[in-house]
């Protein structure tokens, strides 16, 4: 008799992991769709997308809204690859920006205003070179890169440092 009161006990404990396990392979999958699509914009050098896709950084807040576009463009390019983007995305560790960088993440979501807590990360450690891109959740469930960081070098190990 005492079996079966543990055994209904521990069926939602199993569903609860199940369901929790499920949504985190949910939201990285969703993270890597919108990384793909973030790169594909960036190949097309699409700077109206990118406006939409990517917070501008604060060193450039000075600048004439078409001077901006052209250097996120060009400092993109020099950052982000698609294949180091799908080396990341397959490769890379995924979770709360907090749990990946937590040195790094409240000085990163102060500079754009957003909260640390609302922002997610890939992370891929080779050697020295650490690929990082930092993505805050938007309210309509889609993302906006944070920060970009070494992604283009995972392709071509031979250029890191």
């Amino acid at each position: 008799m005492l079996k079966r009161p543990a055994i209904y006990l521990l069926f939602p404990v199993a569903l609860a992991m199940i369901v929790w396990l499920g949504l985190g392979h949910i939201r990285r999958a969703k993270a890597g769709g919108f990384a793909t699509r973030f790169t594909e914009a960036l190949n097309l050098r699409s700077s109206a997308e990118l406006h939409r896709l990517v917070y501008s950084p604060p060193f450039l807040n000075d600048k004439s809204p078409v001077e901006r576009d052209l250097l996120i463009l060009d400092l993109l390019a020099t950052e982000v690859s698609a294949e180091g983007m799908a080396i990341l995305i397959r490769d890379g560790d995924f979770g709360s920006v907090l749990k990946l960088f937590p040195a790094e993440a409240p000085g990163w979501c102060q500079a754009f205003g957003v909260k640390a807590a609302d922002c997610d990360a890939f992370r891929l450690q080779r050697g020295e070179l650490t690929a990082e891109l930092v993505l805050h959740r938007q309210s309509d469930a889609s993302y906006r890169v944070l920060r970009c960081n070494d992604i283009r070098q995972l392709a071509n190990p031979a250029s890191s440092p």
